[in-house]
């Protein structure tokens, strides 16, 4: 994996904020081009930023054998799916509200966390898909510094057929990029007035990220 040109520079920026005293979440947000983005995460980021990092990990990735064990064992939150159906994302709302509990608690304290906004292994990767808000209604509630994340070359060794298993080599490439150092709410001013079109703060965050991806 080569990181692209400004890569060095930004992700030299997220280690010295891992080694501050956090005063707000980071949130590391990134496109998901196939089942190998996780296992590349871990390998890219450096120790005192992923040691505070949480991930949301889909249910049946979390029941696949090895992998699924290191994401439970590492404490990463477990969204529970009703289908694993490609399109669906009809959630077990009892048990996700548990897992929200312990997100809070992870959050309160300044935690870091780390998802895939579109929800899924995208199945066309040369673009970004639609971005579940959820997350950026989190992001807004605790303020928190978002960053990105872009994997591309990376669907030959591991494409959104195979979950497991390895794949084949290619010389992939990421980009680490700021999007709200300072807080994610500080941006919505200039977005809401770059919007001619009455949106949520959500929804203006979300679309900023996409075109950030």
């Amino acid at each position: 994996m080569q990181p692209d040109a400004d890569t060095a520079s930004n992700l030299a920026m997220f280690t010295q904020e891992g080694y501050k005293k956090p005063q707000r979440p980071q949130f590391l947000l990134g496109n998901h081009t196939s089942f190998m983005d996780s296992i590349l995460l871990s390998r890219i980021l450096p120790r005192n930023i992923a040691f505070r990092l949480r991930a949301y990990v889909a249910s049946h990735v979390a029941r696949l054998p090895l992998f699924g064990t290191l994401m439970r064992a590492s404490g990463h939150f477990i969204v529970p799916y009703s289908s694993e159906q490609y399109d669906s994302f009809e959630l077990n709302t009892a048990l996700m509200a548990q897992t929200q509990e312990v997100v809070t608690e992870h959050l309160q304290i300044n935690g870091n966390l780390m998802f895939f906004p579109e929800g899924r292994v995208n199945a066309t990767p040369d673009s970004i898909g639609s971005l579940r808000l959820g997350g950026f209604k989190l992001a807004l509630e605790y303020d928190a510094a978002i960053w990105t994340v872009v994997f591309y070359g990376i669907t030959i060794p591991g494409p959104r057929q195979r979950q497991s298993g390895g794949g084949y080599p290619v010389n992939g490439h990421y980009s680490v990029f700021q999007i709200a150092p300072n807080g994610c709410r500080a941006l919505l001013p200039a977005l809401r007035n770059a919007n001619t079109i009455d949106q949520t703060d959500a929804m203006l965050l979300s679309l900023h990220v996409q075109q950030n991806l």
